[in-house]
């Protein structure tokens, strides 16, 4: 994916990615992989919109020990919002009612 926007020539741009992540919400791997190669890119630096989108996806999916890292990266790169905590309780709060429903709850 990397080579391909490289020999596009695709600059990008915070709306961009958010777009692209819109795109792929339902399909969490290959959001991922473009999000953490757009993130890799010299010209380029995620924000927390791009974050968000990233996180209300890995938090559709359950995939909370990414979640969890993301958060900490987002942490110590000063990016954390009121938006960022609302997308990781309420996915971590959607799963513990799932549970619940199941007769796993602890």
């Amino acid at each position: 994916m990397e080579v391909v926007l490289d020999l596009c020539g695709v600059n990008l741009t915070h709306d961009l990615v958010v777009e692209v992540l819109e795109r792929f919400r339902h399909a969490r791997r290959p959001a991922f992989r473009f999000f953490c190669g757009a993130g890799q890119r010299a010209e380029y630096s995620h924000d927390s919109r791009t974050y968000n989108k990233m996180m209300f996806i890995l938090g559709k999916s359950r995939q909370f020990e990414i979640m969890v890292t993301m958060l900490e990266e987002m942490g110590e790169r000063g990016l954390l919002t009121i938006e960022t905590f609302e997308i990781a309780i309420k996915a971590f709060c959607e799963a513990k009612e799932r549970r619940k429903q199941l007769g796993f709850s602890s």
